[in-house]
């Protein structure tokens, strides 16, 4: 019944992010391609993919970056942010993101680079 079509939803979903993980990291790279340090926040459930996120790309692409929640990023590494920091947002589109760009545009004048992955 529901857990079946939901299992087929999961993987469906993940069928189309394999396919499209050239786009992606072409997404990516054009959006923080010159960032050398990264922050990954995320919001609710997101915290979790953001400090993953973080944690991998530390390992094995040897890039300083961390995970936190878009909350601790407003009040933290965001009020140093300087032309070389990358920002990924993790976080469905809504209210959150919508303050988030309200609060983080003037960080755009210090150069740093925000990215949404919704």
């Amino acid at each position: 019944g529901d857990e079946a079509s939901t299992l087929e939803q999961i993987a469906a979903a993940s069928e189309r992010l394999v396919a499209d993980t050239d786009a992606t990291a072409a997404r990516w790279l054009e959006a923080l391609g010159a960032a050398e340090h990264l922050v990954f926040a995320g919001h609710g459930p997101h915290v979790s993919t953001a400090r993953q996120a973080a944690m991998m790309l530390a390992e094995r692409a040897r890039v300083a970056a961390i995970g936190i929640g878009v909350g601790a990023l407003r009040h933290g590494p965001i009020e140093i942010a300087q032309p070389d920091l990358g920002v990924v947002i993790f976080a469905p589109p809504g209210p959150i993101l919508i303050l988030f760009a309200l609060s983080g545009s003037a960080t755009r004048f210090r150069g740093t680079r925000i990215f949404n992955e919704t």
